[in-house]
């Protein structure tokens, strides 16, 4: 009998070893997770770029960006590096809601924000460096 459990222990433990690079290949390329993270499996399949994250404030039809580099948003430039690191971690899965709330509240006033993340990647029909654009817009609650 323990032989038994020993062995369907075994089989399970291979089934799992084997499959999980097909799946981490596929997270990876669905929801661009870190190819490093979660058993690194798909670490050799793609080239990992960081991700720039630009921050937008929309003031009567117009859009100016924020100068994170400066010292006049500190939460927000924290908040944004912390959005770098997850976008590279976590992908598409990142939540670019927490740096949109600093940023409108260390602007002030009715502001609405935008937050535009690029991420950078190897086109496979081309071989060239490409890049995907995804904004995200928050209003503050009136």
């Amino acid at each position: 009998m323990i032989a038994r459990r020993k062995r369907r222990l075994a089989a399970a433990l291979l089934i799992v070893f084997t499959t999980w690079p097909l799946v981490h290949y596929q997270l990876v390329r669905v929801y661009r997770l870190d190819p490093w993270k979660f058993g690194g499996w798909a670490m050799y399949t793609v080239v990992n770029f960081l991700p720039r994250v630009e921050v937008f404030a929309m003031r009567g039809g117009e859009r100016q960006q924020l100068g994170l580099g400066s010292h006049d948003l500190p939460a927000s430039r924290a908040a944004s590096e912390q959005l770098v690191f997850d976008a590279k971690f976590y992908g598409e899965l990142a939540d670019p809601e927490p740096l949109a709330r600093i940023a409108a509240s260390e602007v002030g006033g009715d502001v609405a924000i935008e937050v535009v993340i690029t991420r950078f990647f190897v086109d496979r029909s081309s071989a060239r460096v490409s890049a995907t654009r995804r904004s995200f817009f928050y209003e503050p609650p009136r």
